[in-house]
């Protein structure tokens, strides 16, 4: 059985791409870091995944919001 989700375009898959690597990032870096007090910005620690994932981001929904399918 195929276990690839079906994307619309190359660029939504990287973005989910990145949006996984950020939020791997925050729960392997930041989060235990933070949960032993240490005072910690999330932007500091996973700056490079946030900036990979935000500028897919805005090159996929700048012109228009994320567009969502009617539930009817």
């Amino acid at each position: 059985m195929n276990n690839v989700k079906n994307f619309r375009n190359d660029e939504q898959l990287a973005l989910k791409q990145a949006n996984n690597a950020w939020s791997n990032c925050i729960a392997q870096n930041f989060l235990p870091q933070w949960l032993k007090g240490d005072k910690l910005n999330v932007e500091e620690v996973c700056q490079a995944e946030w900036t990979a994932m935000k500028e897919l981001d805005d090159t996929l929904y700048a012109e228009s919001p994320m567009p969502f399918r009617s539930a009817l």
